[in-house]
């Protein structure tokens, strides 16, 4: 049986069921977010909508979790790269922005509250720029011959995650911890490769990766 990505698994095992799923998520930082989510906006305005532009920490937190966060307060803040755009095999099933967890901080978190994934599944954190619930198959694909060279390549720091619900329209946070202090990046590290060109309307226009 082929392996399946978490989400991908938590999507399908979703359909009918009736308890309300708690997400453990990070959100990207200010103005990184903002600029990201004016690209979700104009290819998935939908999913924007619901969510500004995040990485998946754990999808479904079990009631055991939820009482442990008090015990993230001695991890380690989340240090990660975000890189370039990619998609699972295909545009349709979604196009994301690579997560490099290059410190391990994001395993270090997942450790600590023991989060684990099925055999059959893969855990890979990623900022999702289109759905394929919220994005029409010719969208994705025209979504993808413009974003397939972008790349951000841009270290992020999160000091806080959020446990968020889905309320029938968007994801709100019910609680925010604050993870351990260690040293701060100096800034936000963007290439200059990474800078996006917008028009007039504020639509991203497709730019070449720098060598």
């Amino acid at each position: 049986m082929p392996l399946r990505r978490d989400s991908e698994r938590r999507q399908s095992l979703y359909v009918g069921v009736t308890h309300q799923r708690r997400q453990l998520t990070a959100f990207l930082p200010q103005p990184l977010r903002a600029q990201v989510d004016v690209v979700r906006r104009q290819w998935d305005p939908t999913m924007c909508d619901q969510i500004g532009g995040h990485f998946t920490l754990c999808h479904d937190l079990s009631d055991e979790q939820i009482a442990n966060l008090d015990a993230l307060g001695d991890v380690r803040q989340l240090r990660v790269r975000i890189g370039g755009t990619r998609h699972w095999g295909d545009p349709t099933r979604g196009i994301y922005l690579d997560v490099d967890d290059w410190q391990s901080t994001v395993s270090e978190l997942r450790e600590a509250l023991s989060i684990v994934v099925s055999p059959s599944s893969v855990y890979r954190p990623h900022v999702t720029l289109t759905h394929p619930r919220t994005t029409p198959a010719e969208v994705a694909f025209a979504a993808w011959r413009t974003l397939e060279v972008w790349r951000l390549d841009a270290d992020v720091q999160v000091g806080t995650i959020d446990v968020i619900e889905h309320d029938g329209t968007r994801w709100r946070t019910l609680q925010q911890v604050t993870l351990a202090q260690h040293a701060p990046l100096s800034s936000l590290r963007v290439r200059e490769g990474a800078r996006m060109t917008f028009d007039e309307d504020r639509r991203l226009l497709r730019r070449p990766r720098s060598p």
